[in-house]
């Protein structure tokens, strides 16, 4: 049995099978692992040293890209963080088209490979003493290990002394609320203050990964994902049991969010954006496709159990921490399609893609079996495409479904042989190309495997009329000054955007 003995006590301690894999791949740093291991050997430690091997059982599945701003480059983007939002805009995009806002990539950082035995002791000591705060008290050592432990956030450059800085900020305050033992309360206060410090900032997304905290006390705030790591950092520091969920994209505008959950004394979920409104116990009114949670430790992931070997596996879902909570936000149903394609040789599994920054976003996975697959857990009301996935590429297997709030699938196959003419609006509260200005020129597409382009025609007012155009198709009409826009479905004479 391998063990480590402490060099102040004679107690031996077997350590677990997987702690060791870890420590044997933590090449120059196993020493430092080792250290941590031994600093935990009394009797009095052995929940600590359980919780010493949580952490390091699963360190390889963390780290940060090791992205930093060339030391050659001109501009400092800390410098933008009172500028108005037009003016920060318009200064970044000049200099970037100029050059002058580059980064250089490393090799990106794992942490088994460079975390020192100082910080996660540290770690590991002012965690446990969160842990003993009232309103922490009623966390069981699993949540515990989840939901207060970790010693980063998410991907960010890693710092330390975050524990102690927000555990100091926030002291006087929470003190006030400690007979209360109420978590909302104490999540209200702190999410709050930090409001006073933090804000969406957009020279933040001239930076190609998440900021360290001193990075985004710096700015002022970051996006989403540095605002969830911030308060992350504030509510774990004082023994708020906060966890990271996410959308990868949402389906019914571009991109993708990230905000945090509060688990509740009674051990519910209540969702809140860090830095910007409080915890909710209600669903999201928001349209959902796929909702997923960031772990610390690993989950089990079928995915590349059943995927074929030389398969590839798209986006986030190569990661092997996280779990799907889109019921939690949004009521889900499976649903099941017939594939017309077949996919490459070797390969088992599709994808449920949203359209999402002008192209199919894979969000969700699921076995082929018989020319059919299901995807289990999907948002409603969301239109879907089966593909398949390949170099880096999507390959479409059918046509797009919607899946509707009543739970029924409907084919979004082109019909050619009914044509239609459409009217397209103008919605000047949508942005993402969808807003249709006098003078404009437009063109209008339908997916068919691909878009088809069917006419364009430029704008005479705040509509434009298109003839002979197939039906029970997904649609899309793009300005030719920019690509980007939403897709529409058109039924009933009415334009439905998605």
């Amino acid at each position: 049995m391998y063990r480590y003995r402490s060099a102040i006590t004679n107690y031996f301690h077997p350590v677990p099978e997987k702690v060791r894999t870890v420590l044997a791949a933590a090449e120059a740093n196993r020493e430092e692992l080792q250290k941590v291991i031994e600093h935990y050997q009394n009797p009095e430690d052995s929940l600590k040293l359980k919780a010493a091997y949580f952490l390091i059982e699963h360190m390889y599945l963390h780290g940060n890209p090791n992205v930093s701003l060339n030391e050659n480059a001109s501009i400092d983007i800390f410098a933008y963080k009172e500028k108005p939002k037009d003016e920060v805009i318009r200064e970044l995009d000049s200099l970037k088209r100029l050059g002058q806002i580059y980064f250089q990539r490393g090799k990106p950082t794992v942490d088994h490979h460079s975390v020192n035995a100082g910080l996660l002791i540290d770690n590991i000591e002012q965690a446990f003493t969160a842990w003993q705060l009232p309103w922490a008290r009623q966390l069981n050592f699993q949540q515990f290990c989840e939901f207060i432990l970790p010693y980063r956030a998410h991907q960010e450059p890693l710092e330390a002394g975050w524990r102690k800085y927000f555990r100091q900020k926030y002291l006087p305050a929470i003190d006030t609320l400690s007979l209360s033992n109420d978590l909302f309360a104490i999540c209200k206060v702190i999410n709050q203050d930090l409001q006073k410090d933090y804000g969406y900032k957009l020279a933040r997304f001239y930076v190609p990964r998440e900021l360290s905290l001193s990075e985004a006390r710096r700015l002022g705030g970051g996006m989403c994902e540095d605002l969830t790591n911030v308060t992350t950092y504030a509510m774990r520091a004082n023994g708020v049991p906060v966890a990271v969920d996410f959308t990868p994209f949402w389906p019914r505008t571009n991109y993708g969010h990230q905000w945090l959950a509060l688990l509740s004394d009674k051990g519910t979920n209540q969702w809140f954006d860090g830095t910007y409104n409080h915890p909710k116990p209600d669903k999201t009114s928001r349209v959902v496709a796929k909702a997923y949670r960031y772990t610390y430790a690993a989950q089990a992931n079928k995915l590349h159990q059943l995927r074929g070997q030389e398969e590839e596996v798209p986006g986030f879902m190569n990661l092997q921490n996280y779990r799907d909570v889109t019921a939690l936000y949004t009521e889900v149903r499976d649903f099941t399609v017939s594939l017309e394609r077949t996919l490459p040789d070797g390969h088992h599994i599709a994808y449920a893609a949203v359209f999402n920054v002008n192209t199919w976003k894979p969000i969700h996975w699921g076995k082929v079996e018989n020319k059919k697959v299901t995807f289990t857990d999907m948002g409603k009301n969301v239109v879907y495409l089966p593909v398949g996935y390949q170099h880096g590429r999507t390959l479409p297997l059918t046509s797009p479904v919607l899946f509707t709030q009543n739970g029924t699938v409907k084919s979004l196959t082109p019909d050619i042989t009914k044509r239609q003419t459409i009217q397209v609006e103008h919605y000047p509260h949508l942005r993402n190309g969808n807003a249709i200005e006098k003078g404009k020129n437009y063109a209008l597409y339908y997916w068919d495997y691909d878009w088809i382009k069917v006419a364009k025609k430029q704008a005479k007012g705040t509509s434009i009329t298109f003839e002979n155009v197939p039906s029970n198709a997904v649609y899309r009409v793009v300005p030719e000054d920019q690509s980007e826009a939403r897709i529409f479905l058109y039924q009933e004479g009415k334009q439905l955007m998605y």
